[in-house]
């Protein structure tokens, strides 16, 4: 049995050139690498920005919502403010059958903390991440502002019923509770519009407020001419 021995390489060309095609495979082995990652990522890039705008686009429905119906809420509560300052001047008032209207529901950020716990955001120009960050962060605030609106709201439906039954104690803790809901839905109002804003140079389409919606938040305070001595709707 024959052994052949390699043969050895002669000169320093040669090295170079046996160098240079290592250097070469290895170069284009990472290329390749980095290839196959970027298209996973400007894949993921893709679905997660439609993610993003479908929970942007759903968020600004509400956002819209609120700017349409600001009027109404403002309305709402000035009728409400007049019913408490009644009762303080110890006039006779008529009975109040529903006090709160429908005010929308809790803005989301869910899509926003998977893609971020997936690391996508990492991968989406800057100009875009600047403007999403920008975006949920005041989200954040108007998710703490309606809790805070809601807490008002089941503070003034002590006036529902027969308001005639209540005191100066409830005048007091009405008045408060009337202030902040103005100054809440004023906040939540014009942060809003500015969300709505930012929404469309995202790139959303923003829809349209929901008409129903709008027509109940808008609609006259109920009143009865029954009043329950037992102050119930």
């Amino acid at each position: 049995m024959h052994i052949h021995r390699p043969k050895p390489l002669h000169g320093l060309r040669e090295i170079l050139v046996e160098i240079g095609v290592i250097v070469v495979g290895v170069a284009i082995a990472l290329a390749a690498e980095q290839f196959v990652e970027w298209l996973h990522w400007q894949e993921r890039v893709r679905a997660g920005r439609g993610e993003l705008h479908a929970e942007i686009a759903t968020n600004a429905a509400f956002y819209g919502f609120r700017a349409a119906t600001e009027p109404c809420v403002v309305r709402r509560l000035s009728q409400l403010a007049e019913i408490t300052e009644a009762r303080a001047a110890g006039t006779k008032v008529t009975p109040v059958r529903l006090v709160g209207i429908h005010l929308g529901f809790l803005v989301s950020n869910s899509n926003w903390q998977a893609e971020r716990a997936e690391q996508t955001l990492t991968h989406l120009p800057r100009a875009e991440l600047d403007g999403l960050g920008q975006f949920y962060a005041q989200a954040d605030d108007i998710k703490v502002w309606i809790e805070k609106e809601e807490e008002a709201w089941a503070t003034l439906r002590i006036l529902e019923g027969d308001p005639n039954r209540l005191g100066p104690g409830d005048v007091t803790v009405l008045r408060d509770a009337l202030q902040q809901a103005r100054n809440l839905n004023f906040l939540i109002a014009v942060n809003a519009r500015d969300q709505l804003t930012l929404a469309r140079k995202l790139g959303v389409k923003v829809p349209e407020p929901d008409a129903t919606y709008v027509r109940t938040t808008c609609a006259p305070l109920e009143r009865s001419m029954n009043p329950d001595p037992m102050g119930a709707p």
